[in-house]
């Protein structure tokens, strides 16, 4: 068995979660010992106690309130603290805040010697600094610019990775916004009813890249996780003249009705990474007429494409696997249906009323067809079902007045 040196065990005990992990080390071999004296941050979380073992210290992580600062409480206005003297104090080069803060704190903190790497732009930031979003801030609040009528278009700076509920909801003078690779999740009804959003777009060429793997600060990887990628259910609804959508291919998760009712859209191109579309995902995208699939989609939830009247044709990629209740329920323009190569499930109502419907081949793994799953298909003739089908609900093809079923 090979021996780490001191140098590279080092290294592996920035992620160790105690002080007691860092104890049991030193104590493994002598080449461990100092081991926390050759720190000059704490990878920890610290108390009065542990912070006697790391002498070196320079710089102080602190991931959230509750834990200890030696002293040095930031939420305290800037001068009183100076004035204040402490005898308990510690000193230190720089202090970084991992943990939320709103914009306010890091402005009374800006000539300190704090470090705030989670600052939120909120509401009452909006109204005491103005609608300029700094370029310090990595997330926008909840109701931060809700229904305010002065904005037109918004670049996003680019440390913003997060937005959060209702934040721009109901700005009915928005006409464009500009969005950016490092942009992760934006929350639910974060754009919901912008009935003048024309565009979300990418600026060309741009990269992603974390602010936390990119600081020479270790960052304690139980506590600050990279977070999943997603847009949030309504984040997109009823903004009625949004035609053009371009998404980082780094979302996994389109939430319920993300963009529902986007009566004006016309072409979307899945993101890479993403399995699962979920309910109302795309209901009553009147003008929707292309959707460019990605290979990863392994789900469609319910209504999920409903009364998408202009959609004339799909391409579902073969990894999906279920198409849920109402999934396409009144695509009047469909013609053409190929059911993708390990769909076992075709959910009620999922055709129903696609009136100009006259081609479907089914795989041969398909399990299940249930109640209405094709009803007032008036357009279908011949239909070949293969005999691995073991359940076709007695109203699986009702009202389809041409059709004749043919088993193979």
């Amino acid at each position: 068995m090979v021996i780490k040196d001191g140098y590279h065990m080092m290294i592996v005990s920035k992620y160790f979660k105690t002080i007691n992990d860092f104890v049991s080390l030193e104590l493994v071999n002598t080449k461990y010992r100092g081991t926390m004296e050759k720190f000059h941050f704490n990878p920890i979380p610290l108390d009065t106690t542990s912070i006697k073992y790391f002498v070196n210290i320079e710089t102080l992580n602190i991931w959230n309130t509750k834990e200890e600062t030696f002293g040095n409480d930031f939420h305290k206005s800037v001068e009183i603290t100076r004035k204040s003297k402490n005898p308990n104090k510690y000193i230190f080069f720089k202090i970084v805040v991992w943990y939320n803060v709103d914009y306010n704190t890091f402005v009374l903190n800006k000539n300190s010697n704090f470090l705030f790497k989670d600052v939120t732009f909120t509401k009452n930031d909006r109204l005491k600094y103005g609608s300029t979003i700094p370029k310090e801030v990595a997330s926008l609040g909840v109701d931060t610019f809700r229904s305010l009528n002065s904005i037109d278009f918004i670049i996003l700076p680019q440390n913003v990775t997060q937005i959060h509920e209702r934040c721009f909801e109901g700005c009915s003078t928005l006409t464009s916004l500009k969005i950016t690779t490092n942009l992760m999740k934006i929350e639910p009804g974060a754009f919901s009813m912008c009935r003048t959003l024309r565009r979300v777009f990418l600026p060309f060429q741009t990269q992603y890249h974390s602010t936390a793997q990119s600081d020479n600060i270790n960052v304690n990887i139980n506590n600050y996780n990279q977070p999943k990628s997603y847009l949030g259910g309504c984040c997109f609804n009823c903004c009625e003249s949004l035609v053009e959508v371009e998404l980082p291919d780094f979302y996994e998760h389109y939430g319920s009705d993300c963009f529902s009712k986007c009566s004006s859209l016309q072409t979307i191109k899945i993101s890479e990474s993403v399995t699962h579309l979920n309910d109302y995902c795309f209901n009553q995208c009147i003008s929707l007429s292309i959707v460019v699939f990605n290979k990863n989609l392994r789900f469609i939830g319910k209504s999920c494409f409903a009364y998408c009247s202009s959609l004339c044709e799909i391409n579902l990629p073969p990894t999906v696997e279920k198409l849920e209740t109402l999934s396409f329920i009144e695509c009047k323009n469909l013609m053409v249906l190929s059911v993708p190569d390990n769909t076992t499930y075709i959910g009620e109502y999922s055709f129903d009323h696609c009136n100009k419907l006259s081609n479907i081949t089914f795989n041969t793994k398909l399990v299940e067809i249930r109640n209405n799953s094709f009803s007032y298909c008036d357009c279908l003739t011949n239909v070949f079902i293969p005999k691995n089908i073991k359940i076709i609900e007695k109203y699986a093809f009702q009202k389809c007045t041409n059709l004749n079923i043919i088993f193979k």
